[in-house]
């Protein structure tokens, strides 16, 4: 289980294991430990201004990202209402307002009324829509900057021979994603095959 020594206050790293322990009782899908690891190092390497988060869930991840880069703005989306009250209240009780601003509503919707320069973002929504949500994002990150994408594995199927019938559409779409990113000529991608999969592409310029 994550400890979390990173975060020096005492009082907020009670917190984070309350908030992390309640979630994962709660089956809600936050970010495994080792790739939660390796957005950390990105976010202490890049030092990013702003930071785009493509769904919210209960606000786990975007508390975690706000905590290891205090100076970074965090607009972070969330599509269902029951889990955005609950991030919202996640952030108050971590006095956060102040740097993650939580949108409610489709990020399909949201993303493209965005004006704002992303260095980071960070796609961990529907897997089905990854493409389209890295479509419009990717028009918001500044040249340098960064998209990490979770859950690129998906339990292994992606890379299964054999798929249950309720993923298949969702899988051949997260493998057309995986190949858009592997070619995409702006980008330069790894896919690390830890925890359930996680993409990183830095935006050339």
């Amino acid at each position: 289980m994550e400890d979390f020594l990173w975060i020096k206050n005492d009082e907020k790293r009670s917190m984070m294991q309350s908030l992390y322990k309640q979630a994962k009782e709660d089956r809600v899908p936050i970010l495994l430990d080792e790739a939660a690891k390796v957005i950390d190092s990105w976010l202490l390497l890049l030092k990013p201004d702003r930071i785009l988060e493509v769904g919210a869930a209960v606000g786990y991840s975007a508390i975690r990202m706000a905590l290891v880069s205090p100076n970074s703005k965090i607009d972070t989306i969330e599509k269902d209402p029951e889990r955005a009250r609950e991030a919202r209240s996640n952030i108050q009780q971590f006095e956060l307002v102040g740097q993650i601003v939580l949108h409610e509503g489709d990020a399909l919707e949201l993303i493209p009324e965005m004006t704002e320069e992303y260095d980071l973002v960070f796609i961990d929504a529907a897997k089905g829509q990854y493409g389209r949500f890295f479509e419009d994002s990717i028009k918001r990150i500044r040249p340098g900057g960064v998209v990490i994408c979770d859950n690129m594995l998906f339990h292994g199927f992606v890379e299964a021979e054999e798929v249950p019938k309720r993923y298949r559409t969702m899988i051949k779409k997260l493998k057309a994603f995986h190949e858009t990113l592997r070619n995409h000529p702006d980008l330069e991608t790894r896919i690390l095959s830890i925890d359930d999969g996680i993409s990183i592409s830095v935006k050339r310029g």
